[in-house]
């Protein structure tokens, strides 16, 4: 069975120059950022870039691409299906869902407006500015979730950028996964959205197995960044106290796994992330994953004790691509933890 991918899909506009002096109130501080803007200030952005990289974006999107890259076929959900970013898609082992079946993104495509998000990037961090009317009035693919039964893993992602006004469709996600049979993964998301809410009904309900972050998004669980060894200490206590399989922390120099069991399925689905995500800032995962071997690891030091493990991450010099290798890292690990 194919893995499924939600919520979103869209353009991610990277702009390669410097940000314009209209926004230079965002980025006083540094460290990713997610923005919901109005159309008109969108609009102003897009029209001050020159001549930027326009590429398949939203966390499902890029999760999409990874498997894709790794030879796995997937199924993403688009709300959204607008004829240029299906025939992006088409290129990948990404499908989508129509009418109860698997089917081609071209043969989905349909006159919906093309969403774009503009990505400014900043030595190892990233600042996004974000009109999308998907987003902002939180569309469900019901084609995707409709299909659900068809599959054995979700990577459920994108709450960070939706108004928090949306509660009732966190909910009905509730009421879809309660009962369910697959193994589900949520990765979170630094956002003003709907994050903290997801994350509290979805795990009151039991309806996910596996949690996925970066270090600035461990404070959504209560657990701060101090020394690895206090941070894995934070997370062995959450996931004693919330019942889930696994939680997985994915930052630039390691990365940090506390699991329930299987050691070996865990430790090996860390060290592969970690080459994937090495393969894609080399310029491409499908032709770099044998060069990503030989990328020197950071200087953290392994550890292992109990329940929980640190390895190192590989990090490329002058990385060719920075966008996407959070959603990369989570999508690599959490699959193949969790896959039966």
């Amino acid at each position: 069975m194919k893995p499924f991918l939600g919520f979103f899909a869209q353009w991610d506009v990277i702009a390669r120059q410097e940000p314009p002096k209209f926004l230079s109130k965002f980025f006083k501080e540094k460290g990713d950022s997610e923005y919901f803007v109005s159309k008109k200030l969108h609009h102003k952005i897009s029209s001050a870039l020159a001549n930027p990289l326009k590429q398949i974006g939203g966390n499902a999107g890029n999760a999409a691409v990874t498997l894709s890259e790794l030879g796995i076929p997937c199924v993403l959900s688009c709300p959204a299906r607008p004829k240029l970013l299906m025939v992006e898609l088409s290129r990948h082992k990404i499908f989508l869902m129509l009418n109860g079946r698997e089917s081609s993104p071209l043969k989905c495509a349909r006159q919906d407006e093309e969403p774009e998000h503009m990505v400014f990037e900043d030595g190892s961090y990233r600042k996004i500015f974000n009109y999308d009317k998907v987003e902002q009035n939180f569309l469900l693919d019901y084609d995707f979730w409709d299909s659900l039964k068809n599959a054995n893993y979700l990577f459920l992602s994108g709450f960070h950028t939706v108004p928090k006004k949306h509660r009732q469709k966190v909910n009905e996600i509730a009421d879809c996964l309660e009962k369910r049979a697959l193994k589900v993964h949520l990765e979170l998301g630094c956002g003003k959205g709907l994050m903290e809410y997801a994350i509290k009904k979805l795990m009151a309900r039991n309806c996910i197995d596996s949690i996925g972050m970066n270090e600035t998004e461990l404070a959504m669980l209560g657990i701060k960044e101090e020394s690895p060894k206090e941070t894995a200490e934070g997370m062995l206590s959450f996931l004693e106290k919330s019942g889930i399989e696994r939680i997985h922390l994915h930052a630039r120099d390691y990365r940090m796994t506390a699991f329930r069991k299987d050691l070996e399925r865990n430790l090996q689905a860390a060290e592969f992330s970690v080459q994937v995500c090495a393969a894609k800032a080399l310029g491409g995962i499908k032709e770099n994953m044998e060069k990503a071997k030989r990328v020197p690891p950071s200087k953290i030091q392994p550890l292992k004790s109990g329940n929980f493990f640190v390895i190192p991450t590989k990090i490329a010099e002058n990385p060719e691509i920075i966008v996407g290798l959070g959603d990369a890292a989570a999508v690599a690990d959490s699959f193949f933890a969790l896959k039966k």
